[in-house]
């Protein structure tokens, strides 16, 4: 009935996995789990300890290829129409997670179902990737006046012809989820956003979530540049425009390369609100085309 299907890097995905385990045999569902290591260096030893599970399987792979190649490798082994695809830093906050969303399976005609993800409490409070994901990514404002903007495929029910429909492969970049949300939008597909969240626990050290919003900012831009993308994806490209409209790019690119560092060094210690994060992001989003 379910394929549950968990791509992992250097990740110990076992609890999740148990975990789902437990409840699809506690809903009494036809099931099966699947975890492909994307060319792991760390815990696959304790990832093994999938295969021990019943209807559960554990594959290494030796070379990296990605999270949106591993994917398609996840769905071309999977059975069965209805593919869960969880990354493996997530765990579920509901003992009937997966009953959810079976139940919704059978009382919608959507044929993408995204749970949505959010963040434990926490006492830290040096955490800016904890910090961006409670004030932004958790907020169900966002998902309700921007439902294809909030497009986050690591909690994702998906029909398995509509998986493939959509899941261009491109370079392995950082921040590809965009890809999918113009693919969806641009095929007109039928999705909807549930209260069905898991906890995002792989949280990164500050340095490296920024440099990897670096990196999402650049994605976008490429993705842009060759008409991957549209604004409807990401308010980097509207403010842009916006910019561009008032030409005052010079401006601002001249104003952020004098404050760029600062700013970097106030976020590495999250000692500065979001819309600094915001100014970071679009300066490196405005600055890539001479990257």
């Amino acid at each position: 009935m379910i394929s549950i299907l968990i791509p992992t890097y250097n990740y110990d995905a076992f609890p999740l996995v148990e975990n789902l385990h437990t409840q699809c045999v506690k809903a009494d569902i036809v099931f099966e789990i699947y975890c492909f290591d994307d060319g792991s260096m760390l815990e696959v030893a304790q990832n093994r300890k999938i295969n021990t599970l019943s209807h559960c399987s554990h594959r290494a792979y030796k070379k990296n290829i990605g999270r949106l190649a591993m994917r398609n490798k996840l769905a071309e082994s999977a059975n069965f129409k209805w593919l869960l695809f969880l990354d493996s830093d997530v765990y579920p906050i509901k003992n009937n997670f997966i009953s959810l969303y079976i139940d919704k399976i059978s009382n919608t005609s959507k044929k993408i179902i995204f749970g949505g993800i959010c963040y434990e409490e926490s006492n830290s409070k040096q955490n800016l990737r904890h910090y961006y994901g409670t004030h932004r990514e958790q907020k169900k404002t966002f998902k309700k006046n921007n439902p294809i903007q909030f497009i986050v495929s690591a909690n994702m029910l998906i029909d398995k012809e509509v998986f493939f429909s959509i899941n261009t492969v491109l370079e392995n970049k950082y921040g590809m989820d965009y890809l999918m949300s113009a693919e969806i939008d641009k095929q007109n597909i039928d999705f909807i956003h549930i209260s069905n969240e898991v906890y995002h626990l792989g949280l990164e050290s500050n340095k490296t979530f920024l440099n990897k919003s670096k990196e999402s900012a650049f994605t976008i831009r490429w993705l842009y540049e060759n008409n991957f993308i549209t604004e409807k994806q990401s308010q980097l490209i509207v403010v842009h425009h916006w910019l561009k409209k008032w030409k005052v790019v010079k401006l601002f690119q001249l104003t952020g390369s004098i404050f760029i560092d600062p700013v970097e060094w106030l976020l590495v210690r999250n000692k500065a609100p979001l819309v600094l994060f915001d100014f970071y992001r679009l300066y490196y989003y405005i600055t890539s085309d001479s990257q």
